[in-house]
């Protein structure tokens, strides 16, 4: 009996023995959190290095307008880098600055340098980039622009729409025109006819703009025309029949 209360009491031992402590790694990982915490923890680390990611030369990117004064302006590119743009690309032909602190603005990286973080940039690049963009999706859709005739040249007009433009004097107007040079300093409406980008090389006609308003003001008129309407009309020739 004595034996069997022996062996009863040495059983019952074993499943009173203490637990051995975690092991380190088993402290560490729940002093983390659950393992949706890490997941979590390395996702957002990840997104903060998407974010960080470097500056490359030949991109548009935006920047914020951090101080002003008579030369510069310092833009705010990210990574916690600063740089700076000379004053007149943010102004008008007037002389007028465009820009004010706290603006966001498009900018040209033209250079930039991870191991010192010095980064050159252009306001006026990215801007005649966008220009080009708006002028390219107007010629594939056959949309018109907006434009400044400049001055005389030989065989036609310089046009500025954003860049400079060639408007050839054979499309000037729907009928010729005898005065180019009245057309100087004249907002125009003109459509693209030839560009090449890589060229600078751009050449629009305000015969064809004009020639699509005709049309169109033809085509409501014709809606409105019945028969024994009066209209008011202007005399334009005068011919022997």
């Amino acid at each position: 009996m004595v034996g069997e209360d022996n062996r009863s009491l040495q059983e019952a031992g074993t499943d009173l023995e203490p637990q051995k402590p975690e092991s380190p790694n088993e402290v560490s990982t729940l002093a983390s959190g659950p393992p949706e915490s890490v997941e979590m923890a390395n996702l957002l680390e990840g997104m903060e290095t998407l974010s960080a990611a470097p500056l490359v030369a030949g991109e548009v990117i935006q920047g914020k307008v951090l101080k002003i004064d008579e030369t510069e302006v310092v833009v705010d590119v990210g990574l916690k880098t600063e740089a700076t743009v000379p004053v007149a690309e943010f102004q008008n032909k007037d002389g007028q600055l465009t820009v004010g602190v706290g603006d966001t603005v498009d900018v040209w990286i033209e250079r930039y340098d991870e191991v010192s973080g010095a980064v050159t940039i252009s306001h006026k690049k990215a801007a005649q980039r966008r220009i080009w963009e708006d002028i390219e999706r107007a010629a594939q859709e056959k949309t018109a622009i907006k434009g400044r005739v400049v001055d005389r040249i030989k065989g036609g007009m310089t046009v500025d729409v954003g860049v400079l433009a060639f408007l050839p004097a054979s499309h000037a107007d729907i009928r010729p025109h005898s005065d180019l040079d009245a057309l100087k300093g004249q907002e125009i409406t003109c459509k693209v006819i030839k560009i090449n980008r890589k060229r600078n090389n751009l050449v629009v006609s305000r015969k064809l703009a004009l020639e699509d308003e005709l049309n169109r003001r033809k085509g409501e008129l014709a809606q409105h025309l019945i028969e024994g309407l009066e209209l008011v009309g202007k005399v334009k020739n005068i011919a022997e029949y």
